[in-house]
């Protein structure tokens, strides 16, 4: 079947339509296309796109639900799973999924400035001919060597200006004549708006789907989504879930139907929207290519399913792993070993990387190489295979020139915007900033137009300081991960203590007192257990709860002994006010703005790691009560991991 399905006009018009999608006849017409990919009965398919073409809505309807609910049909050669337990399973084996870099500040910042510096260059390269479609490639040569025949291949930012009858009708700002900064793109906003969930999470490492839905509907306006999968699955949450527990992160992702979002009314989910977003998440953890794919399917299972996760999942883990790997083909084989060896993506890849080595990765062989690509995988705008092979022949055929490597990938044409900022991204954080070319920095001006509030404009140098920030934090992450340290079942309670009690001496906290004395008032030590998810109700000591009670306490004392000397992260929820101490020194509170869910859980507040010698400790914990419950949830590394349903990390 020809891909110009997907641009099926099935009828003129649109009489239902979806917010933020197409018509009823165009949304046919698009399913048509992705049911030809994913392995659905091509003669049903065939079928059903002869009754499709009419305008009677009610036979649409039934074709549209027919085609969604086709199984994939059992002569289809691959195995495409959605749950990340299951695509690990079927990871190719190797020897090592993460790598050792430096952690140092000044390395850090090198790195990343150059993967961020890299992307906001190639992105804005490619952006002014991605507006040539269809045939983004054969348009792009056309309007250059109109220009000079030295133009091509390409060798600098896009003229403005073409004698040869095509003129670029987007994102001029981008072209050499104008171009003072890296101008607004949605594969920079992207960027950017994943920045923001990562640092907004409890922690970059315990980052969520539901962190990301936060951040569109608080700072994305809709249009900035621009289309495709984001802008659906933005519309399926508007219209499936409240907005205040996705703004206020009061709901846990257990709490949504994450494949309905990615799925309802979408033909696009398994385009490369999802893998736009996947940049920051490599910056996140250099040299952990599997930690960046995880975060990568956190991000991307809003949106996408199958290989339009999997390819998210390739790019980050590829960027994470460029900050470790110096040559190119090793960066592309660390990404493939974090996706299914049984997917269509795979197995483009492999075949890209094939037509790559029968060339010789010769930058002479390069329109060779893009040739064999369009037979291959054909003319698909927005589709993953094409894309990504432009993204991988684009470094396998660059080498370490950087030049090369976001010229090459453009020259491939499609969605070259895209794909250049990937393979700049990538070759960028292999070279790092002081290696890359100034003619291709300097016009940018350290000056990026990110779209999202703080970010507009904002200079890139800042963009990589606040990587560099996450990238230290998970650095940090052992603290959690690597700890088997669990928390007694059992507490000593002392209370109750009235709202305005002064707090005590740091003496008092640090070790667990006979008695505490408040005002003349002397209290005692009585024995509690924690029950499921750490919670413990002070109900019974504190008394009765309403607005006269609002803030009376009572303090918690946990001893527990450490066998070695170690870090440390420990979590907290409370209805409604807590402050802990760790040896009488604060390590957390959520004052003076209260829990923000209920009811509380161990990972609402997560300390930053802290450091345990061996031999003994006590974690003590101020708490408050609010006006309906009484309830406090505490837990350590090992209780944390367990709320959190962490995978990898």
């Amino acid at each position: 079947m020809d891909r110009k399905v997907r641009a099926l006009r099935i009828g003129q018009n649109k009489p239902i339509c979806l917010p933020g999608g197409d018509g009823l006849a165009g949304l046919v017409g698009f399913e048509l296309w992705q049911a030809h990919q994913d392995g659905r009965d091509p003669t049903e398919v065939a079928r059903l796109a002869k009754r499709a073409r009419t305008t009677n809505e009610g036979v649409l309807l039934k074709v549209y639900e027919r085609l969604i609910n086709m199984p994939v049909s059992p002569k289809f050669p691959y195995t495409e799973p959605n749950d990340l337990v299951q695509i690990r399973k079927l990871r190719p084996r190797v020897k090592t999924r993460k790598f050792q870099v430096p952690q140092s500040p000044k390395w850090l910042f090198d790195r990343l400035y150059g993967a961020w510096l890299g992307r906001c260059a190639a992105c804005t390269l490619g952006g002014p001919g991605e507006g040539f479609r269809p045939n983004t490639r054969e348009q792009l040569k056309k309007y250059l060597t109109a220009v000079s025949p030295d133009e091509w291949p390409i060798k600098d930012y896009m003229p403005q200006h073409s004698p040869g009858g095509l003129t670029f009708c987007m994102k001029l700002d981008a072209t050499r004549e104008q171009l003072r900064y890296a101008p607004a793109d949605d594969d920079l906003t992207h960027t950017v708006i994943a920045q923001i969930a990562l640092r907004e999470a409890k922690h970059p490492a315990l980052f969520q789907t539901r962190d990301l839905a936060s951040v569109w509907f608080r700072y994305v306006p809709y249009s900035v989504t621009v289309g495709g999968t984001a802008l659906l699955a933005y519309r399926n949450l508007v219209m499936r879930y409240p907005m205040w527990p996705i703004m206020n992160k009061a709901w846990d992702d257990s709490a949504f139907d994450w494949n309905w979002v990615a799925t309802h009314s979408n033909p696009f989910r398994e385009d490369i929207d999802a893998a736009i977003r996947a940049d920051s998440y490599g910056y996140a953890v250099p040299g952990q290519p599997e930690l960046a794919a995880e975060l990568a399917w956190r991000d991307a299972r809003i949106s996408n399913v199958k290989n339009g996760v999997y390819c998210s999942m390739f790019y980050a883990a590829m960027i994470a792993a460029a900050f470790a790997l110096d040559e190119p083909l090793k960066i592309v084989e660390a990404g493939l070993a974090e996706i299914p060896k049984t997917s269509r993506l795979y197995a483009a890849a492999r075949t890209t990387i094939c037509l790559c080595r029968r060339y010789g990765f010769r930058h002479d062989r390069i329109e060779q190489v893009h040739d064999a690509i369009y037979k291959t995988f054909g003319d698909d705008h927005c589709g993953t295979p094409n894309n990504m092979a432009a993204v991988v022949s684009g470094l396998l055929m660059g080498g370490h020139d950087f030049e090369k490597v976001i010229t090459y990938t453009v020259m491939a044409g499609w969605d070259c915007d895209s794909t250049a900022a990937t393979a700049g991204s990538i070759a960028g954080a292999m070279l790092g900033a002081k290696r890359l070319p100034k003619k291709w920095i300097r016009p940018l001006r350290d000056t990026l137009h990110g779209q999202i509030v703080g970010y507009q404009p904002i200079t890139i140098s800042e963009c990589a300081r606040r990587s560099v920030q996450i990238a230290e934090n998970m650095f940090e992450i052992d603290a959690l991960t690597e700890n088997n340290l669990k928390l007694p079942r059992e507490c000593l309670v002392f209370g109750p203590v009235e709202r305005d009690a002064p707090i005590p001496e740091k003496s008092s906290l640090a070790i667990v007192p006979e008695v505490l004395t408040f005002r003349g008032r002397t209290l005692r030590a009585r024995k509690m257990k924690l029950g499921a998810e750490g919670r413990i109700d002070l109900g019974s000591i504190i008394g009765a709860t309403g607005p006269a009670a609002e803030k009376n306490g009572a303090y918690v004392y946990m001893p527990f002994r450490s066998d070695k000397n170690q870090r440390a992260m420990f979590g907290f929820g409370a209805d409604w006010w807590f402050t802990a101490y760790l040896d009488g020194r604060p390590i957390a509170t959520n004052e003076p703005a209260g829990n923000g869910a209920n009811p509380p859980r161990v990972d609402n507040f997560i300390s930053s790691p802290v450091k345990i010698t061996r031999g003994s400790h006590v974690l003590t914990v101020r708490f408050l009560s609010g006006q309906s419950t009484s309830v406090l949830a505490v837990g350590g590394p090992a209780e944390l991991r367990k709320s959190l349903n962490l995978q990898s990390i």
